[in-house]
């Protein structure tokens, strides 16, 4: 609830906490510390604490792997997870194709029509988008570029 109202300083120390509890019991490789890893990474990813976050998107979605295989409906939720905090970070390529693998999986496991499933097609929209922007960016800088450069040549 805390993480919901955006109070975050006040929410970390609670997730930290319950993670090292579900390490205890019922140990590191069970799903449900794989849903804490995933709730804590979410919280840091929500504060810009992507360094923190990466890892332990990382670790959530070794555990379900494990747990589960890997075409199972938690791991596209996992890849999603991942995928948007990668994208977050600008690193686009990684991204898509996590985005790519959840929503293939999301489509096999849930159909196509499934709320999840949409959820992970609308975060590969948005990523195409945000690469159509930064290639338009890069166009704008090479042009802006290039007319200096005319420009001093004839000077």
């Amino acid at each position: 609830m805390l993480s919901v109202q955006g109070k975050y300083r006040e929410a970390e120390p609670l997730f930290r906490r319950a993670l090292k509890i579900y390490e205890v019991q019922p140990g590191t490789e069970h799903p449900d510390v794989a849903a804490c890893l995933n709730n804590l990474a979410g919280l840091l990813q929500n504060q810009g604490k992507y360094r923190e976050a990466e890892p332990l998107f990382r670790q959530a979605l070794r555990i379900d792997e494990a747990t589960y295989g890997k075409d199972h409906a938690e791991i596209a939720i996992d890849l999603n997870n991942l995928a948007a905090l990668l994208q977050a970070q600008g690193k686009y390529d990684e991204a898509e194709s996590l985005f790519r693998r959840a929503l293939q999986i999301s489509e096999l496991q849930l159909g196509v029509d499934h709320p999840d499933t949409n959820i992970v097609r609308d975060n590969l929209g948005v990523l195409a988008k945000k690469r159509e922007q930064k290639d338009a960016e890069k166009i704008r800088i090479y042009r802006k570029f290039r007319h200096a450069q005319l420009t001093l040549e004839r000077i």
